[in-house]
């Protein structure tokens, strides 16, 4: 292999070289791609070493990023190996991905942008030993501190979301009350508040108002969203308000600021924001200003379980207390779609061993029929075939006896299907 050139270096940097590699992925096994000639250089080739050389150095390095075997499941070394393994050698779409990882597909693009700088920095540190090797002068691929900012700022992302996964994993699907969170908010925060000269007004808060988000979740973002405004304030009134808004709820915090200060959302506040599909504005009233966050109501949701096993029906219903999932039953084929038709369910759980009907068949009834053909289906069936049900229409296959962990992640997953294609 031969060294990049120094002129090539010099205006090759880090970041240019990681979006030639984004580019490559995308190509990884078309044998008319035309890899650029500094991407062929930094891996190490001659200019015109087309596609399979690039290519077949691509795949090695993501082999090189498989873990051991005793690495367990959801750490960042893994996660790395099995995103770009299953997106780009074994070529599955991000939505099979999300399937086979158990993730959401939004959180699949985020770890892929992450596995991709990784496989990026591997990369290019072999391009720095190879000059090391043959001699070459140290700067002849240069590296920076913000690739190692970068570094730490994916990292911390990651363990955000971990943070949150767990925490999901622990009370999934959990619904918070917006009064009882701003309550236990604001009594923490009043020590901090006379400490600035700030004092906490609460407006009268509507009630029955939640959100799709653990309550421990909306209690933190409430405590750290006020600290940043009281840290920014003047000495005065800071006020919280909420209100119900197209399907969102809108919480508002609005505090005496100087312009110059007008405080933003710190980077934790957004990121756990942006994982429950939230929002945060900043908006300026005068000398007010105001910190908006926008989050997903939690409206109920009305699941048609189609099972004539009473124990399975009892333990859905066990495995949803306290979420916003609502459990109705149909025990017989025949039945499911008259009832179907007549609860109007957000998700249908559909088990494939019925007594008076295949529930193949009926999976395909209920594809067709107007009543129903919107509305999300999830097989939960001993009969082990995802690839037929897939085929036939479902949004999501479960291997009976599922676990709670997975069967509230699928039932998140198909309502977030369907807002998203309303």
């Amino acid at each position: 292999m031969g060294q990049l050139p120094a002129n090539d270096a010099s205006t090759h940097c880090f970041d240019t070289f990681r979006d030639e590699l984004r580019e490559a992925l995308t190509h990884l096994h078309d044998p008319d791609y035309r890899p650029p000639a500094a991407l062929c250089r930094a891996l190490g080739f001659p200019a015109d070493a087309g596609a399979g050389p690039v290519q077949q150095e691509i795949i090695r390095a993501i082999r090189e990023l498989q873990p051991p075997d005793e690495v367990p499941t959801g750490t960042a070394d893994r996660r790395d190996f099995e995103i770009l393994h299953h997106r780009f050698v074994c070529r599955l779409t991000q939505e099979e991905v999300a399937d086979r990882l158990h993730m959401s597909p939004r959180h699949v693009r985020r770890a892929q942008r992450i596995a991709t700088h990784r496989l990026a920095r591997l990369l290019w540190e072999h391009g720095l030993a190879r000059e090391t090797a043959t001699g070459a002068a140290p700067s002849a691929l240069p590296t920076s501190s913000s690739v190692e900012e970068e570094d730490q700022a994916l990292d911390w992302r990651w363990q955000v979301r971990q943070s949150l996964a767990s925490l999901q994993a622990s009370g999934n699907a959990a619904v918070a009350d917006v009064r009882e969170a701003i309550g236990a908010a604001v009594e923490l925060e009043r020590v901090l508040c006379s400490r600035h000269g700030i004092t906490l007004q609460v407006d009268e808060l509507p009630s029955g108002l939640q959100v799709a988000m653990h309550p421990s979740v909306l209690r933190q973002v409430l405590i750290m969203a006020i600290a940043d405004l009281v840290r920014r304030a003047t000495p005065g009134r800071l006020t919280l308000r909420a209100l119900a808004r197209e399907g969102r709820v809108l919480i508002e915090l609005a505090c005496p600021a100087p312009e110059a200060a007008s405080p933003g959302p710190s980077d934790l506040v957004s990121e756990i924001l942006a994982a429950y599909e939230g929002s945060v504005e900043v908006l300026r009233e005068d000398d007010r200003a105001i910190l908006r966050l926008g989050l997903p109501a939690a409206g109920e949701v009305t699941v048609l379980v189609i099972d004539d096993n009473a124990d399975s029906i009892h333990y859905y219903r066990r495995c949803t207390t306290g979420t916003r999932y609502r459990i109705v039953h149909a025990s017989q084929g025949e039945a499911a779609l008259r009832a179907a038709e007549r609860a109007t369910p957000n998700v249908i759980l559909l088990d494939i061993m019925l007594p008076d009907t295949d529930g193949w068949e009926l999976l395909r009834l209920l594809r067709e029929s107007p009543a129903t053909r919107s509305v999300p289906v999830i097989v939960c069936s001993v009969v082990r075939e995802a690839d037929l049900a897939s085929a036939l229409g479902a949004m999501h296959y479960l291997s009976k006896p599922v676990r709670r962990q997975d069967l509230l992640q699928a039932l998140d997953r198909a309502v977030q299907l369907a807002t998203a294609s309303e």
